[in-house]
C-alpha cells in the first residue's frame, strides 16, 4: 500500500476503507476493495479540522509507535483490521474498547497475560475515536453553514 499522502486511514478485508489523505480530501468506501461496484463517498474537510487531525497525531506518534511495536509483532496485514497514523501502521484483529476492571474481575486467571494489550487497544481506539469525532463535528458545522446559506 502506498501511503505516503495518507494521514489517517482504517480498513478491513471486508471492504470498509477510510482513508484521510493529507490535503483533507477524505475517501469512505464500502463493498469488495477497490471494485469497480463499491460505494465510495468523497469530501474535503475543513482546514482547521485538518489541522487539529496532524496536530493530535503528531501529540501521539510516540504512544502509536509503542503501540504498533507491540501489537504488530511482524505480522503482515492477513484480513484483521489495518490503521494508519501518518506513517504508522498498527494492525490488530479486534480493536475493542476494553473495560480493564470488568475483565479482571470476570477472568483473573487471563488478566495477567491480557492485560498489556487491551491497555494498548484502547490507546489506539482513543485515538482513533477522537480523530474520528473531529471529522464528524467538522461535517456537522460545513452541513450546517451550507444550510444557513442557502436560506439567506
Amino acid at each position: 500500500m502506498n501511503d505516503f499522502d495518507i494521514l489517517f486511514g482504517y480498513f478491513t478485508d471486508s471492504g470498509m476503507t477510510t482513508f484521510l489523505h493529507s490535503d483533507g480530501t477524505l475517501v469512505y468506501q464500502t463493498g469488495r476493495r477497490f471494485a469497480q461496484d463499491d460505494r465510495c463517498i468523497r469530501y474535503r474537510i475543513s482546514p482547521d479540522c485538518l489541522r487539529k487531525i496532524k496536530e493530535l497525531i503528531d501529540d501521539r506518534r510516540q504512544l502509536l509507535s509503542a503501540c504498533a511495536a507491540r501489537i504488530n509483532r511482524g505480522q503482515a496485514f492477513a484480513g484483521e483490521n489495518y490503521f494508519l497514523f501518518d506513517g504508522i501502521h498498527i494492525i490488530d484483529w479486534d480493536l475493542t474498547r476494553w473495560y480493564l476492571e470488568e475483565d479482571r474481575k470476570k477472568h483473573p486467571e487471563y488478566y495477567s497475560n491480557s492485560v498489556k494489550v487491551e491497555l494498548t487497544e484502547n490507546h489506539v481506539r482513543a485515538v482513533f475515536d477522537e480523530i474520528c469525532g473531529l471529522i464528524e463535528r467538522d461535517d456537522k458545522e460545513l452541513l450546517y453553514t451550507r444550510t444557513v446559506m442557502k436560506l439567506n
